[in-house]
């Protein structure tokens, strides 16, 4: 993401001169996104009250809504440029699950809790943080297998951290 590498001083306007700014690379990466699934009003999304760079507050409390509920706790809620840069690339991923995930695990952003019905049982039924060797893994290379999942602290679980995972 342009928008936090500039914002983060990761890289510079001189390495990437199409971004003169890390607001210039945010608005649009949200237009582009807003294009890309064919909706209208990207350029006025992000200068609203919910997205814009410099003030913007996010998504609000209890995220999550459905006939069950909002999923209390769950908030989409940004105080720093850096949040809304996550919560606007987490938003872009939409449909590809697995990369919204990857970025929520990564930045935390947005702070998801898990729903009443989660159903997974380790760790207080928390969100997966990782995917667990497959069978296959385990019948066809044993030793490698049982050798990475000793190096997670919680084993091979869903919610064991991963090496760059660490609080």
């Amino acid at each position: 993401n342009v928008a936090e590498g500039l914002e983060r001083g990761w890289i510079t306007a001189t390495v990437n001169p199409v971004y003169t700014s890390a607001a210039t690379a945010y608005t649009d990466g949200i237009q582009a996104s807003f294009v890309q699934w064919g909706i209208a009003g990207g350029a006025g999304y992000s200068t609203g009250t919910a997205a814009n760079y410099n003030t913007g507050t996010g998504g609000g409390n209890n995220i999550g809504a459905n006939p069950f509920g909002s999923i209390v706790g769950s908030d989409a809620i940004t105080n720093t440029k850096l949040e809304r840069i996550a919560l606007q690339s987490y938003i872009a991923y939409y449909p590809d699950g697995t990369q919204a995930w990857s970025e929520w695990r990564r930045t935390g952003i947005p702070h998801l809790k898990p729903t009443t019905f989660a159903t997974n049982s380790t760790a207080g039924k928390q969100i997966p943080t990782r995917y667990v060797y497959g069978v296959n893994e385990y019948s066809l290379n044993p030793a490698n297998v049982a050798e990475a999942a000793s190096k997670l602290v919680l084993g091979d679980v869903m919610n064991a951290r991963v090496w760059w995972d660490t609080p």
